[in-house]
């Protein structure tokens, strides 16, 4: 392996840990230089040359450097980069200067989390990535390398020999927090041992819009990102593989989706022991022939509303045989073939048309699935159907992603319709209150609300923005920040009396197109003790993603009914992105705090890798009342007083109530349940799908008996105990 050899100055820098955000520039920054004051630092400002003519990898190596110890966003501007050399980031790890001998070894070093990898390009056109046709160490697929490798430095929770090494193959994936990669093509120029980009992150860590074109090339993407986070809009032309993942330990819950995956010579998905369940969601594969998979994540792998079109229609063998449960929903796979190999004879055939799989579910394992109330260790079902009519790729990547030029971005810094609140220029019109300050002194609140009011578009640097009163947003707001950890919202600590508790709250307009991206929402713990960041009751067609929260700490013996995010009433619906929720054991929430709670929703709500644990609440995450939701993969912490790990709270991850329509597939965690608890509860609804939920324990402790899933109807119980493990769940009530 060359590992070592990508490690350059870029991984021997230590940063000087602050205690809050920095305004300064790095130096030889103009102090008036527009993109850095918003939070964003050119990489060209370090002699990196945009037009493609000189090779560029040491001076971005100095800019991403720069940028996270600023902590700001490494930007790359419009144009062709050239590099000959990996491009990478590492989330870094300190000594504990508390640390003493004989402590636990997991509190010698601590993870810089207020300084990830933020690496983004411009909107529109997106910045070029090439790799250099000299680039030494990229022709060995055997030992491939990536053109972008982010990563955090291990703190010694699973291997403390190897705590704080600067080698990326120690990396420990479950503390690269927050880290983002966004608005990229990278071009691999034909090295066969070359990868666009080598990424396993966790809670907030995100892959959007980056394509990879890998013409006699390796691999598209290496590892994935998941819980709280995910890969979106990303599409890989060409190559050996689509998405290798060879450290299942460390890419777990992979959660993708509007991906489209054209040209590939072997395997899309080339998969190596992934240690928790997989889903794919909207989908678009374009290949010759032969399977689009090889290796099976351990807890089941889930691809929904897919196309899997061959050039070389005949009879192909769409996935090599499963591991483990496998199930799709509203897939579409073109002539005659086998669905699957090595599944019971017949049972799978395609036909010599396009084939429309409404449903299908199959596992070569024993566990458990509930149809209708009735348990089943058989579970395996195909419901197909001819085709009419074939999705379009952008038709399945629209419908779970976005369009990227029509989001914010600081490219439409210039449009009439777009501010930048700290911009005095214009502030300057009669009755305006004066800009933003974001100095965590002076209260913004109206300086905010005036740019929402008179923009559409409403840009928040980075700083720390007081507010005092509920932000109003307009159906057609698009307030985004520089960064999830760089522009914070805080509520101040004298909140305005008589306003409700509630940081922005948004239009009850079910055709809203309202986005909500890149924002920190702070509060202080001990004063807002039942703050709301959000409260969302706009349409289907708007958009929450890529927003940090810190817990509530309200005492336990407070029972008021609040949420950190509210989405409430029949205009409420839309699609929520990496939403994480993270509690404190006892101090985190009373029994009545969720996390997320979806109330009277109508209008079509998806989440996409959700994250919420280790609330002291009753329910962490509850839908109540509500039709149409579909969840893509919900990971969390939970479990009784002998949790591994210090997850000692008793709190049901999941409850849905009286509600119809519900798609649910993946669910998985640190899950160790009381007596008489469950994972999953579903309780008096109608018309339910759950699919590949299982902790990470295999059995019950201590002879409590907890449940993976318990659901109830007309007073009649049903569960699936924690030994088994759900394959399927179903119940078609009308």
């Amino acid at each position: 392996m060359r590992y070592l050899k990508i490690i350059s100055t870029l991984f021997i820098v230590t940063f000087i840990i602050q205690s809050s955000f920095s305004f300064d520039l790095p130096k030889g920054i103009p102090v008036d230089n527009t993109l850095g004051k918003m939070g964003y630092l050119d990489v060209t400002l370090y002699g990196a040359d945009s037009t493609g003519k000189t090779i560029s990898t040491k001076q971005i190596r100095a800019a991403i450097l720069d940028a996270q110890k600023y902590q700001m966003a490494c930007y790359f501007p419009s144009g062709t980069y050239l590099v000959d050399d990996s491009l990478n980031g590492v989330l870094r790890v300190h000594l504990n200067p508390k640390f003493k001998e004989g402590d636990h070894y997991r509190d010698r070093f601590i993870s810089e989390m207020d300084y990830p990898v933020y690496l983004v390009g411009a909107a529109n056109p997106r910045p070029v990535i090439k790799l250099m046709a000299n680039a030494k160490g990229y022709n060995d697929p055997k030992d491939p390398k990536s053109v972008f490798w982010l990563w955090a430095q291990n703190r010694g929770n699973q291997h403390p020999e190897t705590a704080g090494s600067l080698d990326p193959r120690h990396q420990q994936s479950n503390i690269a927090f927050n880290m983002v990669l966004q608005n990229f093509v990278i071009d691999l120029g034909e090295k066969k041992g070359a990868e666009g980009v080598r990424f396993a992150g966790a809670q907030g860590s995100v892959i959007e819009d980056v394509t990879v074109l890998a013409k006699g090339a390796y691999s598209g993407f290496h590892s994935c990102v998941g819980q709280g986070g995910g890969m979106y809009n990303i599409e890989v032309i060409d190559g050996q593989h689509g998405i290798v993942i060879t450290d299942g330990a460390q890419s777990k819950f992979p959660v993708i989706a509007g991906a489209i995956f054209k040209n590939q010579q072997q395997e899309v998905f080339k998969l190596d022991h992934i240690l928790t369940p997989m889903v794919v969601v909207g989908f678009y594969i374009e290949k010759e022939s032969g399977p689009i998979n090889s290796g099976w994540p351990v807890n089941g792998l889930s691809l929904i509303d897919g196309v899997v079109k061959y050039s070389k229609p005949g009879k192909n063998t769409v996935l090599s045989g499963a591991d483990n449960n496998l199930f799709l929903k509203n897939v579409y796979v073109n002539g005659k073939g086998i669905l699957m190999s090595d599944v019971p004879k017949g049972s799978e055939l395609l036909h010599d048309h396009w084939n429309h799989i409404v449903e299908y579910n199959y596992s070569n394992k024993v566990g458990k699935s509930l149809i209708n109330g009735v348990a089943s260790v058989n579970s395996s079902f195909l419901k197909l159907e001819q085709a009419q009519q074939v999705p379009s790729a952008i038709e399945f990547r629209k419908k779970h992603t976005w369009n990227p030029h029509e989001q914010i971005h600081i490219g439409m810094r210039n449009d009439t319709d777009f501010i930048y609140v700290a911009d005095e220029s214009k502030y300057r019109v009669p009755g305006a209150p004066k800009p933003a300050n974001g100095d965590d002194e002076l209260d913004d609140t109206e300086a905010i609300q005036w740019a929402i009011d008179h923009y559409d578009k409403v840009f928040i640097p980075k700083g720390s923005f007081l507010i005092s009163a509920p932000l109003q947003l307009k159906s057609n707001t698009q307030l985004s920040g520089a960064g999830k950890t760089y522009t914070n919202l805080l509520a101040n600590d004298n909140w305005q009396e008589g306003k409700e508790h509630v940081m922005i709250k948004t239009p009850a307009d079910p055709d809203a197109t309202t986005l909500i991206s890149f924002l920190n929402l702070r509060i202080n713990i001990h004063v807002h003790h039942h703050m709301t960041r959000i409260e969302w009751k706009t349409g289907k067609h708007s958009i929450l993603k890529d927003v940090k929260v810190t817990s509530n700490h309200a005492p336990i013996t407070d029972h008021k009914l609040f949420s950190t995010l509210k989405i409430s009433g029949p205009t409420s619906g839309g699609r929520i992105y990496g939403w994480t929720g993270h509690g404190d054991g006892k101090l985190s929430s009373n029994p009545g705090f969720r996390d997320i709670l979806v109330d009277g929703s109508e209008q079509g709500l998806s989440f996409y890798g959700v994250n919420t644990e280790r609330s002291y609440s009753d329910v962490q995450f509850e839908i109540k009342d509500s039709k149409n939701v579909d969840i893509y993969f919900f990971k969390s912490e939970s479990g009784g007083p002998n949790g591994r790990g210090g997850i000692t709270n008793p709190s049901t991850p999941l409850r849905i109530s009286r509600s119809k329509n519900i798609f649910h597939t993946c669910t998985t965690g640190v899950l160790q349940m009381l007596e008489g608890k469950a994972i999953v509860e579903i309780n008096d609804c109608e018309n339910v799908t759950a699919s590949n939920i299982k902790s990470f324990f295999d059995v019950n402790r201590n002879n409590q008996e907890w449940y993976l899933i318990k659901e109830t109807f007309n007073g009649k119980t049903h569960v699936v105990i924690a030994d088994e493990e759900i394959r399927l769940l179903k119940f078609h009530r009308e």
